[in-house]
């Protein structure tokens, strides 16, 4: 039961961080006209770190899921805090490169 409860907490979270995403694309969408190669650039890279999270994860041990998803989790709320950070300074096209430094 508690692995089941586990499960659902984690989806939520990750849930949540969808909802984040779409928020955030939906900024970077507004700001597209005003730079929209250094947005691209953000999302090849986003892209990268995306992928790196999940190779962690299928790569690992299945009985080290809960901990390499937990820590995913983790570094993909840092990452968004960031940029969400970045977006309320209304300077997103000219700091959105310190995202990845």
């Amino acid at each position: 039961m508690n692995s089941f409860h586990n499960l659902l907490k984690i989806s939520d979270i990750r849930n949540k961080q969808l909802k984040r995403e779409k928020n955030i694309d939906k900024n970077l969408i507004e700001h597209s006209n005003k730079c929209s190669q250094k947005i691209i650039r953000y999302l090849f890279r986003y892209r990268h770190l995306n992928r790196y999270y999940s190779d962690k994860l299928y790569t690992s041990s299945i009985l080290k899921y809960p901990e390499k998803i937990s820590d995913n989790i983790k570094e993909i709320d840092y990452h968004f805090t960031k940029i969400e950070k970045l977006i309320k300074t209304n300077s997103l096209c000219e700091n959105i490169d310190s995202i990845f430094e």
